[in-house]
């Protein structure tokens, strides 16, 4: 999935076994495009939403840290820091 899915702290038993983006594809789902939808963040000073590989959306008030979020109480204190 990718390194910062598989150092989430996701239980064994709410962990995916198959991939995101082929099931969008089964689905049909249309993401649009990386050039027409994805904007740079560079010096807005916020960040409007960050979706993880775990598939969680984190909405944050700066961007900061150096980890993927969840609700680690050390975690959190590393974003809030950050």
């Amino acid at each position: 999935m990718g390194h910062h899915y598989d150092r989430a702290a996701i239980p064994a038993e709410l962990r995916r076994d198959y991939d995101v983006y082929e099931r969008i594809e089964e689905l049909g789902i249309e993401l649009g495009s990386f050039e027409e939808d994805v904007i740079s963040l560079v010096g807005a000073g916020i960040a409007k939403s960050m979706v993880q590989e775990s598939g969680l959306v984190y909405l944050s008030g700066t961007i900061g840290g150096d980890y993927p979020m969840n609700d680690d109480a050390d975690r959190l204190r590393h974003g809030y820091e950050g």
